[in-house]
């Protein structure tokens, strides 16, 4: 939970592999942030490599989720003007 947002606020940040190989997805833009600093540090080619954000966020108006034992689900809703809010 951020402790600095009013309404509570949940930041997620992932990696994407694949379910069944646990491989990396080639197209995931961590990865290939990560691909690219190896690539640089291997090759001498730099030691530092600046990446900046993407400006993108998105604003759900219903999360429902639940995990047990025997099964999971997720639910998210969000109206298509909800980034228009303010």
């Amino acid at each position: 939970m951020d402790p600095f947002a009013e309404v509570p606020t949940v930041v997620m940040l992932a990696n994407v592999l694949d379910p069944i190989t646990r491989q990396h997805y080639e197209r995931d833009p961590r990865w290939i942030a990560r691909k690219a600093e190896l690539y640089l540090a291997n090759s001498g080619l730099a030691d530092t490599a600046y990446f900046g954000a993407e400006a993108e966020f998105f604003i759900f108006d219903n999360v429902r989720f639940d995990q047990n034992e025997h099964c999971g689900f997720y639910f998210i809703d969000a109206r298509k003007d909800a980034g228009t809010r303010p």
